[in-house]
């Protein structure tokens, strides 16, 4: 009988160890969190006052990369650039935009024939990105978040 016992107590004692939660370590949970965040998909794209915010998604990263291009366009045509032959290409300029919305070129990949025909190309393209309107930057979960895309610009001139 009081062996019976002994054997009742512990296994009641031990089943308590299990009703109770054990407790989580915050930086494990943060940490596994973390992992499963698509880093490489945000909520909404970077966009332009022009953009409006009622836009889904998609379509807001189509009017911010129009926006953009268009911007970059304008300014090359009110440049006088003059070349030797004919050029026509479709530069690809890698852009990023900081979470508080500054734009920047981090790569331009262009033929090594319009690098050649026009030396400065690097430089207008830098130079197309003042005077751009207020850019709001992308957001994933709530938070501004640093992005980045990679924006064609067709090139023709003769």
């Amino acid at each position: 009988m009081k062996r019976t016992f002994i054997i009742l107590s512990l296994a009641l004692i031990l089943s308590c160890e299990s009703i109770y939660p054990k407790k989580v370590n915050s930086e494990e949970l943060l940490e596994n969190k973390l992992e499963t965040i698509d880093w490489n998909d945000v909520d909404s794209y970077p966009s332009f006052t022009t953009c409006g915010e009622a836009l889904k998604k998609e379509d807001g990263k189509v009017c911010f990369e129009k926006t953009l291009s268009l911007h970059v366009n304008n300014y090359l045509s009110e440049q006088n650039i003059a070349v030797k032959s004919n050029v026509t290409d479709t530069v690809k300029l890698d852009v990023f935009i900081s979470k508080e919305g500054i734009v920047s070129i981090k790569k331009i990949k262009a033929k090594k024939e319009t690098k050649q025909y026009i030396p400065q190309l690097d430089s207008l393209f830098n130079e197309s990105l003042n005077g751009l309107p207020a850019v709001f930057p992308a957001i994933k979960r709530g938070h501004q978040v640093n992005s980045s895309f990679t924006l064609p610009i067709f090139i023709s001139m003769e």
